[in-house]
């Protein structure tokens, strides 16, 4: 676990509460209102205020006070949101089920279900399906079914579709065929439902190994913009603790090409957070790269600055992983291996 040096650092104080299973004492007393308000607006920006309210004292002073009490407010409206998404996303659930399509939540719901020893500390604000052939069909029609309106044209080739709700705007849902995007960096990696389900079970999308790979190439592929990618990857690696998992990881990591993706996600993590079982995991999954530069190529003053007016000066890091994450040959060797 983080034990990060300068407690006076605001980078330094939102790592160290960041982190949900943190047990030293809070860094956080006798922080003024001025600085804990940076602190609160920060954590909430990268999407990690459950876990630094649950670490922070609550103030003695009446300003900081109120700026404590305002971010519990705001964070339990934003825990309103997910069980008002959870909701709907059951309800689909229910339907695929039923019909046995295949189809299955991943990321939020399922992150803050099974990586957060409370699912509160983790919230999110859309709700991503992960399908394949009729059950893509299935799930956009359920959707559009249920009163949510399509991000314009449902395009067959895509591979994400968004859906809003017209009472909340602020509820998205995502159908993916693909949890890679991006066309440049699909030429290389690939993430599918058939790729971290086993057999024709949804739930195996919970296990240790999908678990660690979506949330690892998530943060790779947004190139750790918002702390909660990280935390969300120490956890998923706290959680993958036996060889079995371990097998099961260097599977889906070599025929999805992913690899080196999970291995810069560890490093980054690990080193952010200190955490020794990142650090274990990928080092059994092998060294790629310049895997050494990459911790600090996306340090935890790098990720912190993607939700500030300086994050500008960090562009060319994330630029730098993109092309590396790009020109990784693991998934081209693997392909010529298979066939």
């Amino acid at each position: 676990m983080a034990q990060y040096r300068r407690h006076g650092s605001i980078v330094d104080r939102l790592i160290l509460l960041s982190d949900p299973e943190r047990q030293d004492p809070s860094p956080g007393v006798g922080m003024g209102a001025g600085r804990l308000n940076r602190l609160l607006v920060l954590a909430e920006r990268h999407g990690v205020l459950g876990p630094v309210l649950a670490n922070l004292q609550r103030p003695d002073e009446p300003a900081a006070q109120a700026m404590f009490d305002a971010a519990v407010s705001r964070h339990n409206a934003a825990i309103g949101l997910c069980l008002m998404l959870r909701q709907m996303a059951v309800s689909v659930m229910d339907g695929v089920n039923a019909a046995g399509v295949p189809a299955t939540i991943v990321k939020g719901p399922v992150f803050a279900r099974h990586l957060y020893a409370k699912p509160s500390l983790r919230t999110y604000t859309d709700i991503d399906f992960l399908a394949r052939g009729s059950g893509l069909d299935w799930v956009r029609d359920g959707l559009l079914a249920r009163g949510l309106r399509s991000d314009g044209e449902i395009d067959p080739s895509a591979r994400e579709w968004k859906f809003y709700s017209p009472d909340y705007p602020h509820m998205a849902i995502e159908v993916h065929s693909d949890l890679i995007h991006s066309r440049s960096l699909g030429t290389q990696l690939r993430l599918t439902y058939s790729d971290i389900v086993e057999g024709d079970d949804p739930d195996s999308v919970s296990a240790p190994a999908p678990l660690l790979t979506v949330a690892a190439v998530h943060g790779a592929a947004h190139q750790f913009d918002r702390l909660r990618q990280v935390t969300d990857i120490v956890q998923a690696a706290r959680h993958l603790t036996d060889a079995a998992d371990e097998r099961r990881l260097q599977d889906i990591a070599e025929k999805t090409g992913t690899r080196f993706a999970i291995v810069a996600a560890l490093n980054i993590a690990g080193h952010i957070y200190e955490d020794r079982r990142c650090h274990e995991i990928a080092q059994a999954l092998g060294p790629i790269d310049r895997g050494n530069l990459i911790p600090r190529l996306i340090s935890g003053t790098v990720v912190v600055a993607m939700q500030q007016r300086s994050r500008t000066i960090h562009t060319w890091r994330r630029s730098v992983l993109r092309e590396m994450l790009k020109k990784d040959r693991s998934f081209a060797a693997n392909s010529a291996t298979r066939a």
